[in-house]
């Protein structure tokens, strides 16, 4: 929600009763840790834009990337808001993906417009002008952090079992989360965005098509970055230490 629209941000009231401290699960609500690239969602994104299911071309390009992200598990470990559990056999469970966007400016060139268009604030962000943001539960302890607000399921092999916290904290390990409130209204958010991007792709059809052109453009040029990553951790460069259902980083933005 805009800056002058955030009861949080006009009342200075947290909403209380998030701040647990190494619980069993994670829960809807709950940030945890995922290893996935951010170019995932924009693959769901595209193919669920209708200009693109109709260009055979673009949905079959945006289809073999993400089979390439999936079956690969590129990508690196990053924070995730948890929107739904999985039901087993049934269905998967539903995520909101969390990154920096290597701490530029959303506002950089070097930005692909479809972040531009669809990631939200995490507050300390304050984003971008008149743009929504969100709170978390103790407050996010940096102002790099963006959320794609666009949910996405989780691949077969990729399991939200651990939440996310920050190395610095002290024990037990501190747990974020989005309040109900919160979460409902980004749900909302996420919905209404998604809305106004396909009227808008469906009015102006070469919009649609150039943002699917940049896009790849810029996910090829960032290929071997993300590969490199992934190398990284898979030959146990980057570490990732685990307490009970607690991951804990070596790095304070992800």
């Amino acid at each position: 929600m805009s800056n002058s629209k955030c009861s949080i941000c006009a009342t200075g009231i947290v909403p209380a009763g998030l701040a647990r401290s190494a619980p069993m699960s994670c829960a809807t609500g709950d940030i945890c840790y995922l290893r996935e690239s951010l170019a995932t969602p924009v693959e769901y994104i595209l193919q669920a834009t209708e200009v693109i299911r109709q260009d055979p071309v673009a949905l079959q390009r945006s289809k073999a990337a993400l089979r390439d992200l999936r079956s690969r598990s590129i990508g690196k470990y990053r924070p995730c808001l948890l929107v739904r559990n999985a039901i087993p056999g049934a269905r998967p469970a539903t995520e909101f993906l969390m990154g920096t966007l290597r701490r530029e400016p959303i506002e950089s060139p070097s930005i692909p417009k479809v972040y531009r268009e669809f990631c939200r604030a995490i507050y300390p962000n304050s984003g971008f002008l008149d743009s929504a943001h969100f709170h978390t539960t103790p407050p996010w302890p940096h102002s790099s952090q963006w959320l794609v607000s666009y949910p996405i399921p989780l691949g077969d092999n990729n399991l939200v079992t651990v939440h996310w916290r920050f190395k610095d904290e002290s024990t037990p390990a501190q747990v974020y989360a989005m309040d109900k409130a919160s979460l409902e209204a980004l749900t909302v958010h996420s919905r209404k965005t998604f809305k106004e991007w396909q009227a808008r792709c469906n009015k102006e059809p070469e919009f649609a098509r150039a943002v699917e052109t940049e896009w790849r453009v810029r996910s090829a040029a960032l290929r071997p970055r993300r590969r490199s990553i992934s190398d990284k951790y898979l030959h146990g460069s980057e570490l990732l230490c685990f307490s009970p259902t607690i991951a804990t980083y070596h790095s304070r933005a992800k």
